[in-house]
């Protein structure tokens, strides 16, 4: 396997059930290829998205990258690497800048896009516990009342510049980071929303272009982004995930944790529904058939969590005023995804159509890599090799940081994120 004349990196998300490891590389063209991977269950050292045992993270990191290592055939290296960030901590600030037209023709020009963008960067002061890890413009308006997605060229007296900031706390940051230090990363460290990341793995121009709420359903989390007219809309972190509803199951159910979130993958619930059975029969680790449970009393634990999630995510998007806006439905991602009572009340409770979404096709990639569990870690891979496209690379202190060295200036290129999204 010939490297000359590539450049390399590597991308670790931090989830709740797994830590998970892709080595890339990438040639002139900016065309990516995963030449390693592995994933290691987290073990409770990440709880939502947070590290809560830095010394066991680091452990088990070590652990996925020496795994990594070993399927690319060779010691990789310890160059520059992305990390996905997400849960408590992430939030949103929506940011506004306006420009007055006097000229006699009052033709928006490049020059006026940026300065309304500027503004609207710089009336969103960000908190000092914060970092701003994504920056994307939302939409422009006309005279106060006409919206569009690029006003260039357009007549008008007034432009308003929308934009959308994904913050994270700092301090989660930067523990991240030292524990990314630790692991021997002498190049640039970067982080990437991990909504951002499963947005770019799996959703079609029309999707965005349309209207689109990607929901990333994770172990301990649920990532969500809201795109219309290809401008990010809405986005956040939802503190709830599968593993909550396993726990439900556990006590409800009177089962061991393990046992519960088993039964919630391995199929058999939906089997038993399926073909109409009212019990579930379940065996002890050595399957000596030792209980029969009512199916009712499972559907009923698990109807009652998933309502409860999806009301408080519709009355997020009904509060924010986007609900409507998502023509093309919703597109749902991670391990969640693929249990067909959460997809279901998902689309019913938010009164969508949806369509499951599994990781984006990428050079080099296993069978095992197109589960949506890993619709993040190769999605942030499809952002960065796009990125590359652009002629940026990989030295980021910050992922909106790229468009700065494209021409037309940083605030006027974040509106162009989300048109490198997948093509």
């Amino acid at each position: 396997m010939g490297f000359k004349g590539k450049s390399f990196f590597t991308v670790v998300e931090f989830g709740t059930s797994k830590i998970s490891v892709v080595h890339c590389t990438t040639g002139k063209n900016g065309e990516a290829e995963i030449i390693g991977f592995s994933s290691k269950d987290s073990n409770g050292a990440i709880i939502k998205g947070d590290v809560i045992d830095v010394r066991k993270t680091e452990q088990i990191l070590s652990h996925a990258l020496n795994a990594a290592d070993e399927s690319v055939g060779s010691y990789f290296g310890r160059g520059d690497v992305y990390f996905l960030i997400s849960g408590r901590g992430i939030s949103s600030l929506r940011g506004e800048g306006c420009v007055m037209l006097y000229d006699e023709n009052r033709t928006i020009t490049q020059e006026h896009i940026k300065e309304a963008d500027e503004k609207a960067q710089m009336g969103v002061p960000i908190p000092p516990d914060k970092i701003d890890v994504d920056r994307f413009t939302s939409y422009y308006v006309l005279d106060n009342n006409i919206r569009v997605r690029d006003p260039l060229n357009h007549t008008a007296s007034r432009l308003d510049s929308v934009l959308h900031i994904i913050m994270a706390e700092q301090n989660k940051r930067n523990t991240i980071r030292e524990i990314l230090h630790e692991a021997g990363f002498e190049g640039e460290i970067s982080d990437i929303f991990s909504g951002v990341a499963s947005a770019y793995g799996t959703l079609s121009r029309d999707e965005r272009e349309n209207g689109v709420l990607m929901i990333d359903i994770g172990a301990g989390k649920i990532d969500y982004l809201g795109i219309v007219d290809d401008g990010v809309v809405v986005s956040g972190v939802l503190p709830v995930g599968m593993d909550n509803l396993a726990n439900d199951l556990s006590i409800g159910l009177d089962l061991p944790f393990s046992l519960a979130r088993r039964l919630l993958y391995d199929g058999r619930i939906e089997a038993a529904k399926n073909a109409g059975e009212a019990f579930l029969e379940i065996a002890s680790v050595n399957d000596v058939v030792h209980r029969d449970i009512p199916i009712a009393s499972v559907e009923k634990i698990i109807n009652l969590r998933l309502q409860e999630t999806f009301t408080i995510l519709k009355e997020m998007m009904e509060n924010k005023g986007v609900l409507q806006s998502f023509q093309s439905g919703l597109v749902l991602t991670g391990g969640g995804a693929k249990i067909p009572s959460v997809s279901e009340f998902a689309s019913g409770v938010l009164g969508c159509h949806k369509r499951i979404a599994s990781a984006p096709e990428m050079i080099g990639m296993t069978q095992e890599m197109k589960d949506p569990r890993y619709a993040a870690i190769l999605g942030s891979v499809r952002y960065i090799e796009e990125m590359f496209q652009l002629g940026v690379g990989l030295s980021l202190v910050n992922v909106a940081d790229v468009f700065e060295n494209i021409a037309g200036g940083l605030m006027d290129k974040m509106k162009k994120v989300t048109k490198v999204f997948s093509k």
